[in-house]
């Protein structure tokens, strides 16, 4: 049978790739390396033809549709393992250090998880500045009156994330909404979406 024939295909640089099983062109398909707009050729075709085109149609039936040209491909959302899993998913330290790197920042968005994990350290800082630690007690005084601004700012940010002024973080009970509510998709006029 021709499709049993060794197999060559067109990668994204342009390169040829092969011989190939039809095994090995199998595994490429379910991984997503060969797609259906991709060139290949064997000796029972006349010339490079899409794989869609060819018996390798068989295979692309047991697999997902490519994803939409109108996906940005190169977005952050779209790498690593999860592909549900947003990047904007930073680790405590994380949040922590972009908060003091950015402690004067009131501009653009900061991302919930940014927002929540430092609002956990400021609250930290504040109920041991509470407790009689001897000496130690200075320094932690020290940290929790240098994260009142960084938090400000954070907080405003976060504001800007669902399209509000900054100054809503001071308006009672309603901040607690804006606070938790997703942020605005794509860019608003605070800025890009946080990362």
């Amino acid at each position: 049978m021709a499709c049993d024939a060794l197999w060559f295909y067109l990668d994204t640089d342009k390169q040829i790739v092969g011989p190939l099983s039809l095994d090995k062109m199998e595994l490429l398909i379910k991984d997503y390396t060969i797609k259906r707009n991709t060139l290949v050729w064997n000796k029972s075709l006349q010339d490079w033809t899409l794989a869609i085109e060819t018996s390798l149609k068989e295979i692309f039936s047991e697999v997902p549709p490519d994803l939409p040209a109108l996906i940005d491909k190169d977005d952050p959302y779209f790498h690593g393992s999860d592909v549900n899993s947003a990047k904007t998913n930073l680790s405590i330290l994380e949040a922590i250090s972009s908060c003091f790197q950015k402690f004067s920042d009131f501009s653009g968005r900061a991302s919930r998880t940014e927002y929540w994990y430092f609002l956990l350290f400021f609250f930290l800082m504040f109920f041991l500045v509470r407790v009689p630690l001897g000496p130690i007690r200075a320094m932690v005084t020290i940290v929790f009156l240098l994260s009142i601004m960084p938090f400000l700012a954070v907080g405003s940010r976060r504001m800007h994330d669902s399209g509000n002024s900054g100054w809503m973080q001071l308006v009672p009970f309603y901040n607690l909404i804006l606070l938790c509510k997703r942020g605005d998709k794509g860019k608003n006029r605070y800025g890009d979406e946080p990362v």
